[in-house]
């Protein structure tokens, strides 16, 4: 018996899981060889995020894009954030385009504002039927030289880097509390 976690192009077949040939990531359990068909196995695939539904913060590009990409082809449902509706709409129209079955909405709201977050939160929940993950991806960076920095681009960086994620958390945190059950909150940092 072959107990596996991996990605599988075609998980038919064990050499495609060990020559790493693989378009999603998948647990594979008690595969065992069919001595008929070399190479075959008979197993179980689970995708890891089925039913799970996710709030991604700066889901509209980049790197929280790719998040929701792959949230989505592991099975989840999705709400993006951006930081404007056209771009959440625009994000929502590409995710369906290329995952026609996907559920997915896109959002936006002042990240920066606890009573903002709150309510789109919930709202976002409302549309999923529930809420179990949430990623704090949104964020700014300066490449202004330290002595022309000036107070006004520090504080926005601060608020959309520090404070929205703040928010996030306690806003997520908060509707998984009230629903009685667990989650999980990711917040990623990058600088460009």
């Amino acid at each position: 018996k072959i107990v596996a976690i991996g990605k599988a192009g075609n998980p038919d077949t064990m050499d495609n899981i060990t020559r790493g040939k693989w378009n999603s990531w998948y647990v594979l359990d008690e595969c065992s060889p069919d001595p008929g068909l070399p190479g075959k196995c008979e197993r179980s695939i689970y995708m890891l995020l089925e039913g799970k539904k996710a709030v991604i913060t700066g889901g509209t590009r980049g790197i929280g894009y790719a998040i929701a990409e792959r949230f989505i082809e592991e099975g989840a449902v999705v709400t993006v954030f951006g930081s404007r509706q056209e771009t959440a709409d625009a994000a929502v129209e590409k995710l369906l385009a290329a995952h026609p079955d996907a559920k997915v909405w896109g959002r936006t709201c002042d990240l920066t504002s606890l009573d903002a977050v709150t309510e789109a939160f919930k709202a976002a929940a409302e549309d999923m039927g529930g809420l179990d993950t949430v990623v704090n991806n949104a964020g700014i960076s300066q490449s202004t030289p330290l002595l022309d920095y000036t107070a006004d681009e520090w504080q926005k960086v601060m608020d959309l880097n520090v404070t929205a994620v703040f928010n996030g958390c306690r806003a997520g945190a908060q509707l998984m509390i009230e629903a009685g059950h667990g989650g999980t909150i990711t917040t990623t940092s990058s600088m460009v």
